[in-house]
């Protein structure tokens, strides 16, 4: 069966589902761009999402009634969407837009994806989009260890190329230094261990840890651990090591940052 036929095929089955809701209960539609498309697992693209005219970008703040929430294929990856579409937010000919840009395949598994968005006001769904990807297995190529890598201090994340499996051992050691609040001269300048303050609001990489700290996670909806400069990490599962820096995930925020933090992995 052909990519075009299982979607139609899945787009009839959740047509099905919602026909089965009460009027009373049909939660309108949100549009997802692309609604389906076929890509290689080492490729990056676009996820736009079209808002409703009521609900500018500025809204999906912390503690607003208002959220998004997201899954794929099942699996909660809420965080993951947050984290790509906070970075932009824009509004074009009278249409408001998140934009999930430049996302590789990560988030996905192996062939067909369903991914599932809904926005909620108050917790309960006030509308609910649905696209389907089909991902497909390139040659990709992951570094052997030892391996170095520089992280910019304005990156959301960054992936690392290197592939550890469940258990495994590594030794990770960084240098370097990012200032995550330049125009301010009195602020510290952070190290990979930090800047002595603690990032403790909503919008942190990991609220309660060191400012500027340098962290690593195993996949997109992994949980971020705190590395510093020097660290014996064990692979809490297996998957692709992420690198990022605790700081206010906004773009405001990052977007100011200069510095960057020089990373090397090493067998342990």
């Amino acid at each position: 069966m052909t990519f075009k036929k299982v979607f139609m095929v899945a787009s009839a089955i959740i047509g099905m589902g919602m026909s089965l809701q009460s009027a009373a209960q049909e939660v309108p539609p949100l549009p997802i761009y692309p609604q389906s498309g076929e890509y290689l697992d080492v490729q990056e693209f676009d996820i736009t999402l079209g808002l409703p005219q009521e609900l500018p970008p500025q809204v999906f703040v912390a503690n607003s009634p208002y959220q998004i929430v997201a899954s794929i294929n099942g699996i909660d990856m809420t965080n993951w969407l947050r984290q790509c579409t906070d970075q932009y937010r824009t509004t074009v000919t009278g249409t408001n837009y998140l934009l999930c840009k430049k996302q590789n395949s990560t988030a996905f598994t192996k062939e067909i994806n369903e991914l599932s968005i809904a926005i909620l006001k108050d917790s309960t769904v006030i509308y609910k989009g649905n696209a389907f990807y089909r991902v497909q297995k390139s040659q990709r190529i992951y570094q052997s260890l030892p391996h170095s890598l520089t992280l910019p201090g304005n990156s959301v994340h960054r992936e690392a190329s290197i592939r550890l499996m469940a258990g495994q051992r590594v030794l990770i050691t960084a240098t370097g230094q990012v200032s995550t609040w330049p125009a301010n001269a009195s602020f510290p300048i952070s190290t990979p261990k930090g800047n002595g303050t603690t990032c403790n609001v909503g919008h942190c990489t990991f609220p309660g840890g060191p400012q500027g700290a340098l962290l690593v996670k195993i996949g997109v909806d992994g949980n971020w651990v705190l590395i510093g400069d020097n660290k014996i990490f064990t692979a809490y599962r297996t998957g692709d090591l992420i690198f990022g820096i605790n700081d206010k995930q906004t773009p405001a925020e990052l977007n100011d940052n200069i510095g960057s933090y020089d990373i090397t992995v090493k067998p342990y």
